[in-house]
């Protein structure tokens, strides 16, 4: 009786996790940007189609655990954007944000990975 209240508890919490993203941006890539959304134990990106694109299925999404991540770099890309760069276990992977978002993801993950 208790661990099925348990089990239920437990898969609010997590669906509640999931609904609140540690932070949600846009990442201004060649071609199509991304929307890019990190929560606590993972990494999302999702580009969406192109205009011209028959298919209604979203074009790129890709998904990174936390728990792959080795390391974070930030580098100026020009005049208005930064580089992310998320170091994982099985790749790496850019995101260009303007220079408060960049900032911003970056002291997120940082704290996500180390907290």
């Amino acid at each position: 009786m208790w661990s099925g209240k348990l089990a239920r508890s437990v898969n609010r919490e997590r669906k509640a996790r999931e609904m609140n993203p540690l932070f949600e941006g846009k990442s201004h890539e060649q071609g199509r940007n991304a929307k890019v959304t990190l929560f606590d134990n993972r990494i999302e990106r999702v580009q969406e189609k192109a205009r011209m694109s028959l298919s209604r299925a979203k074009q790129d999404v890709e998904m990174t655990p936390l728990r792959s991540v080795t390391s974070v770099q930030t580098k100026k890309d020009g005049l208005r954007y930064t580089k992310v760069i998320v170091f994982a276990s099985a790749n790496t992977v850019e995101f260009r944000f303007s220079h408060a978002d960049a900032q911003a993801f970056k002291d997120v993950l940082q704290q996500a990975l180390l907290g």
